[in-house]
């Protein structure tokens, strides 16, 4: 009995043993590999990467990738480097593309690779390209922002042209040039009362540098205003004296025996139809198109005799601009037909022509 339990615990110790060897055989080193640059433009050749290891036993690792010819590096420290350039990319050396890099380090028992991808971007980004419209003080901002992230770019110039009616095809004119910059900004802005409808802007970037080049071009459109539809408004026995606009452009009603009408010390009038003076009902809300309607026209200061669904174009002059606006008329009553009280019921919409220089 006691030489059966001698020989089982010997046969335990035997197999823990056997046990422990084979996890031994199942352990395996390990290591990562990073690098310290993801993104570089065309003007950056040629650049440093730095590529650092997690596992301090390693001293050598095998890059390849694009044009790279399989190449071992030193690993000193937990970390090796290697320059790169536009020939080690090859056909990736452009905007939009990626150069993926394989880092291989061999543990003679098996090896641990990993893949690092390198961006090459834009160098400018441009912002901008927002309509205008014509008449109007609102302004389109642009801007353009140039960055490297090794290299100075050897020339940057920004130029402008306006495309019109006129000159479909003008040249460009060089606002600002620098050189020698890793950094550059841009800004303007732009006003829509500066410019005629229809007419395009465009600004043009160009960086250079040896053979490469990068450019960039913001297209900013000049567009009709529309009106703004205001408020019903109304002109009675009662109320007889209405203002389109607080402080400015007053009418006053008008009513005889047989008519209604309005009359007015600083607007003018004159009558217009959809078909005639404006093509389509949308040119009605169009501030280009009324302008234009207006400054063609005999204008009057009085209106007589209205009737349900008459149309009129009018001005006046407000806060040192002019404003413009179409006015319809939507009711008429009359006590003559037995109504409570003489009236007249508009809708109307308008918006300011802003100068030059205001």
């Amino acid at each position: 009995m006691k030489n059966k339990l001698i020989y089982g615990l010997f046969s335990l110790v035997f197999l823990l043993a056997a046990c422990d060897d084979d996890d031994s055989n199942e352990f395996f080193e390990s290591a990562t590999v990073s690098i310290d640059v993801s993104e570089v433009t065309i003007f950056d050749s040629p650049f440093d990467i730095e590529l650092t290891v997690s596992n301090p036993g390693v001293d050598m690792l095998t890059l390849t990738g694009g044009e790279l010819v399989s190449e071992e590096l030193s690993v000193e420290d937990m970390s090796a480097s290697k320059s790169l350039s536009a020939l080690d990319f090859g056909g990736y050396w452009k905007a939009d593309s990626s150069l993926v890099l394989t880092t291989t380090i061999d543990f003679d028992s098996y090896m641990s690779t990993s893949q690092h991808s390198i961006d090459v971007v834009d160098a400018i980004a441009a912002t901008g390209g927002d309509m205008i419209y014509e008449y109007d003080s609102v302004y389109s901002r642009v801007s353009f922002d140039v960055e490297t992230m090794f290299n100075d770019i050897e020339s940057i110039v920004v130029e402008k042209k306006v495309i019109t009616s006129v000159d479909a095809d003008p040249a460009f004119v060089e606002m600002e040039s620098k050189s020698a910059m890793m950094t550059y900004m841009f800004k303007d802005s732009v006003y829509g009362v500066d410019f005629n409808l229809e007419d395009t802007i465009v600004y043009k970037i160009t960086a250079m540098s040896g053979a490469y080049m990068e450019t960039k071009m913001i297209e900013i459109p000049v567009g009709a205003q529309s009106l703004v539809v205001e408020d019903p408004g109304v002109l009675s026995d009662s109320k007889d004296s209405f203002e389109l606009v607080k402080d400015a452009g007053e009418i006053t009603f008008t009513s005889t025996d047989i008519s209604r009408g309005f009359t007015s010390s600083d607007v003018a009038f004159v009558k217009v139809e959809i078909g005639d003076e404006f093509e389509t009902e949308e040119d009605v809300y169009n501030l280009s198109k009324v302008v234009d309607v207006v400054e063609a026209a005999s204008l009057v200061s009085s209106v007589d005799n209205v009737v349900i669904g008459e149309m009129y174009a009018y001005k006046f002059d407000y806060m040192g601009n002019v404003m413009y606006g179409v006015l319809t008329v939507s009711e008429v009553t009359s006590t003559v037909i037995g109504d409570d009280e003489n009236s007249i019921t508009f809708s109307y919409s308008q918006a300011v022509k802003y100068e030059k220089d205001k």
